[in-house]
């Protein structure tokens, strides 16, 4: 260990530091970044070992480059979830199999969340993931979540990355540490680097090694593999690939082969699965991974092996011609999935193959839903994949309608409305016809589009053909365009139609009735609304079909008690529905319920209680109303107790969720209200004017009273 810390002591005492305060019970955080090779998972290795030694326990993970669309598996790793009943359930969240769930994702970020912190019930912890350039985005969100909490948990957070790729997600995070978490590594000093040298060749280095190492700027992997290849005999490599190629050529060709197999994985990789691409026994494979961690090439990572760094790897893979590597990672897919693998395994290995063939078809077909439910994105590049092509058979065009809805959950509104308007065209499917129409409706209300969803909506509806179920359900679309629009009217109309329309379908009556309680609400006749979702609770099954809708007639039904003063049952029930959606694992619902505490507190004048519930529920696992809403409702708070800093701070996280063309009644209201302090009574009014509601009305009048 000492050769490998050579010129790090500076940073590994740093760090040392960290670890004696969590064996303290303090926890913390660092990022430690610099370029390929200089000695991140050197100094990352070193201070788990030191952590090791100081009783503390320590969970690796690392990020992939070949699995950076597929979320949470760095963590998953670290915390070697298949050994525990709890990872064993985040998988099964992860791999489509609770379809009762809505957002597996969140959940499972939410449960890895726990998992963690059950880990530091049990004493002092670190959690090191290596390589986060190539974590996905949920891992990385996960871990800024994780290091708001380490003032609070014995838990020390260390992250290694390469200054690029340059994302977004991990520049907020290197910010968010702030100076005292960052660990930046440079080149080696020239001291530094000689005394290296000296350990590798085990004597004081010649001169010429010496102006040999020179060449590595720094580096000490690259120095390294060139004093390796130079102590050899070799000419002194023009580049660190060189130089590990030298180090490669010492090996059998059976351990080459093996080790190109293994390549198709990852950097870290399963014996089980190797042998699954070979075709071969872990026995078989022995004496080719003996070679490959005697000539140190691959190192034991947990359960399985790990190149020793991803450069290797890298080496060893573009060794291979770029259509060789797509073949063998097409076979790899479908060797994987005849042995059962995971959804995410075998997606890995297409993703890099870029493949549309028909057997990527065929499994796209039967795996979407739960590739979708893992990871909308990978799903998006792998079905845009399969859908490149002049025409769509019965297959594709199947597949689009799951594309558009893929897309429409990365946020990508626009292609979804594309490929939504190409497959409605195309489909002559009822069912699908429905859940295009309802994917365009998604997109359009983002955008505050509604009215030109029902013009498609009335012209489907037109069609002699349209009837019993698909009519209702269309009609449901229908009423629910028409209330965003802001015509109560015509959503009570079409909603009384839906239910008219297919009196048998409880998923048709269940919406029909959320419409028509919400306008009640919007009107101000709570009791009314009251009445129809006590009714409603009792008929809508909790289970299948209904399961969501039954929990959002759950949240309006609290909203409506709050509106007839009967307070603690308001919040009793908002608190029973936010349990069972998280029971259920519907996140956007739980945020909805929250929401619905929110509001409650608000309104009763429990302020400080609203301020807590506000943030209780973090921002991103909340639908962007709700968001907006939350924090539109403690700007107010803080706007009315004079403290314009936190107001502004609620404001900004208000304001940047994407709304769309969609109003938020609490921040017209905090707009409003900015305004009149700020002394511009005409321009607060006009804010309220902005808003369709009934609850501006009081303001309305009177601001409009004092202006005169």
């Amino acid at each position: 260990m000492a050769r490998m810390l050579i010129g790090r002591s500076r940073e590994l005492a740093r760090l040392t530091v960290r670890v004696r305060e969590l064996a303290g019970g303090r926890g913390g955080a660092t990022l430690v970044d610099g370029e390929p090779g200089i000695g991140k998972t050197t100094l990352l290795r070193a201070v788990c070992d030191t952590a090791l030694e100081s009783g503390c326990r320590v969970h690796w993970g690392a990020g992939d480059e070949l699995g950076r669309l597929l979320p949470l598996l760095p963590l998953l790793e670290a915390l070697r979830a298949e050994r525990s009943d709890e990872g064993q359930a985040v998988l099964r969240l992860l791999r489509g199999e609770v379809p009762t769930v809505v957002d597996p994702t969140a959940v499972a970020a939410e449960r890895v969340l726990g998992m963690v912190e059950e880990l530091c019930a049990d004493g002092p912890l670190v959690l090191a993931l290596d390589d986060l350039q190539w974590a996905d985005k949920v891992t990385v969100a996960v871990f800024s979540r994780l290091v708001r909490l380490v003032d609070q948990l014995p838990l020390l957070l260390i992250g290694t990355l390469r200054p690029v790729p340059v994302r977004d997600d991990l520049s907020a995070l290197w910010r968010q540490l702030g100076a005292d978490g960052q660990v930046s590594l440079g080149p080696l000093p020239a001291d530094a680097i000689g005394e290296l040298v000296a350990q590798l060749v085990g004597t004081q280095p010649t001169d010429e090694l010496l102006r040999h190492a020179e060449g590595a700027a720094g580096n000490p992997l690259y120095t390294t593999e060139l004093v390796s290849a130079v102590a050899g005999g070799a000419d002194r490599p023009g580049s660190l690939a060189a130089a590990i190629d030298h180090r490669l050529d010492f090996l059998s060709d059976q351990t080459r082969h093996v080790l190109r197999a293994a390549t198709l994985i990852g950097v870290v990789f399963s014996v089980a699965d190797l042998g699954v691409v070979l075709g071969r026994s872990v026995v078989e494979l022995l004496p080719a991974l003996d070679q490959a961690a005697a000539a140190g090439v691959l190192v034991e990572a947990g359960d399985g092996l790990s190149f020793r760094h991803a450069l290797v790897r890298s080496a060893v893979y573009e060794r291979m011609s770029p259509p060789v590597r797509t073949a063998w990672h097409l076979e790899a897919a479908r060797l994987l999935a005849d042995a059962g693998s995971p959804v995410e395994r075998v997606a890995k290995q297409l993703l890099v193959a870029s493949g549309s063939d028909e057997w990527t078809v065929d499994w796209l077909s039967d795996n979407v839903g739960a590739l979708i439910g893992q990871s909308p994105s990978a799903a998006v590049d792998l079905l845009r994949q399969v859908l490149a092509t002049p025409s769509w058979d019965a297959r594709r065009l199947a597949l689009a309608s799951r594309f558009a809805d893929a897309l429409y959950r990365t946020g990508d509104f626009d292609e979804a409305e594309q490929v939504a308007t190409r497959a409605l065209a195309l489909s002559a499917d009822p069912v699908q016809i429905v859940w295009l129409h309802h994917v365009l409706w998604q997109c359009r209300n983002i955008g505050g589009r509604n009215a030109q969803s029902l013009v498609e909506l009335d012209r489907a509806l037109s069609d002699p053909n349209t009837t019993g179920r698909v009519r209702a359900r269309l009609l449901v679309l229908t009423a629910r365009a028409h209330f965003n629009h802001g015509d109560t009217d015509a959503a009570e109309k079409a909603a009384l139609d839906a239910a008219d329309a297919a009196p048998d379908d409880e998923w048709a009556v269940g919406w029909s009735m959320h419409v028509r309680s919400i306008v009640l609400i919007q009107r101000g006749h709570m009791a009314a609304a009251l009445e129809l979702l006590d009714r409603a609770v009792r008929v809508i099954g909790r289970d299948g079909g209904t399961a969501e809708l039954s929990l959002l007639l759950r949240i309006n039904r609290a909203v409506a008690l709050g509106g007839v003063d009967r307070c603690d049952e308001a919040v009793t029930a908002a608190l029973d529905v936010r349990q069972l959606a998280e029971h259920v694992g519907n996140t956007v619902r739980a945020g909805q319920a929250q929401s619905a505490l929110v509001q409650l507190s608000y309104d009763s004048g429990h302020w400080d209680d609203a301020l807590v519930d506000v943030d209780l529920v973090a921002n991103e696992l909340k639908d962007a109303v709700v968001a907006a809403s939350d924090h539109g409702i403690g700007a107010l708070i803080h706007l009315h107790r004079g403290d314009h800093v936190a107001a502004q701070r609620h404001l900004d996280i208000a304001r940047s969720a994407q709304v769309g063309g969609r109003s938020v009644l609490h921040l017209v209201l905090v707009t409003s209200l900015g305004l009149e302090q700020d002394g511009d009574p005409a321009g607060a009014l006009a804010a309220l004017r902005t808003s369709d509601s009934d609850d501006v009305l009081p303001e309305i009048v009177r601001l409009a009273t004092a202006i005169g």
